[in-house]
């Protein structure tokens, strides 16, 4: 007898025997703390995968510059209030950039140069 829940699907489903694999990408939300040209550090609820690719997208004077990354280190960084009195873990986590095209890293020369402008004397 099939699952309730086969018989309410649009599309038949087959079960996976055997040994495939995949990967999911979904949206998270980071803090950018630092970026060069060679990559960034993020601060972030839950912990990013070693060695997981992820696209970083940043607004630039050109419009939105998508930046293909490879997570390098993840660690947590501090803890901070949630909902209710929930307390989360924020990590922090290391990407350098990867395939940049010469479009792309001139994008990204401009964005850091006009963040290096904006900062604060020291």
């Amino acid at each position: 007898m099939p699952e309730p829940s086969a018989v309410r699907r649009r599309f038949p489903r087959v079960e996976v025997l055997g040994n495939v694999t995949g990967g999911v990408s979904f949206l998270h939300d980071v803090a950018l703390l630092d970026l060069g040209e060679g990559g960034a550090r993020l601060e972030h609820a839950g912990r990013f995968a070693l060695d997981a690719l992820c696209f970083l997208r940043l607004p630039a004077a050109e419009g939105e510059l998508v930046l293909k990354a490879r997570v390098v280190h993840s660690a947590v960084s501090r803890t901070a209030p949630g909902p209710g009195e929930e307390t989360i873990l924020l990590f922090q986590s290391g990407v350098e950039f990867l395939g940049l095209t010469s479009e792309k890293l001139l994008a990204l020369r401009r964005l850091v140069a006009r963040l290096r402008e904006s900062e604060p004397p020291a």
